[in-house]
């Protein structure tokens, strides 16, 4: 299924099956930390989800500068976690309105396999 999920991003978001590859990772990694033990819901629904999550781009250089400078002054942990995101996606060549779009249609995806799991990633990742 989660090459059903990638082809139908990809098609969907206009980005390169790599791009997707590397966006749904980035996505997912972030559901991940905020989903903490639910995620395996996730697992569950998409296996292989975790080689994607591993071989995404980390946040670096600006985002990640971003995102520490949020978390100590007081930003909300959804500002920090944006800045840290397109930091990442920026290392994939994915601007942010692409990465909101891929996070939306991946998403969707997910709500269409599986309304409850659909659900709490939605949630998870504010889309």
């Amino acid at each position: 299924m989660l090459d059903e999920l990638i082809n139908v991003v990809s098609s969907k978001s206009g980005l390169s099956a790599d791009q997707t590859r590397a966006g749904l990772g980035i996505v997912l990694r972030f559901a991940q930390e905020k989903m903490g033990a639910k995620f395996s819901q996730v697992q569950s629904l998409l296996p292989g989800v975790d080689a994607l999550i591993t071989a995404a781009p980390q946040a670096g250089g600006l985002g990640a500068l971003a995102s520490g400078l949020l978390g100590s002054f007081g930003g909300t942990s959804k500002l920090a976690g944006l800045a840290t995101l397109v930091g990442a996606a920026e290392k994939a060549g994915i601007s942010e309105s692409q990465l909101m779009n891929l996070a939306q249609q991946a998403v969707a995806f997910v709500e269409q396999k599986h309304p409850e799991i659909g659900g709490i990633l939605k949630s998870a990742v504010h889309v």
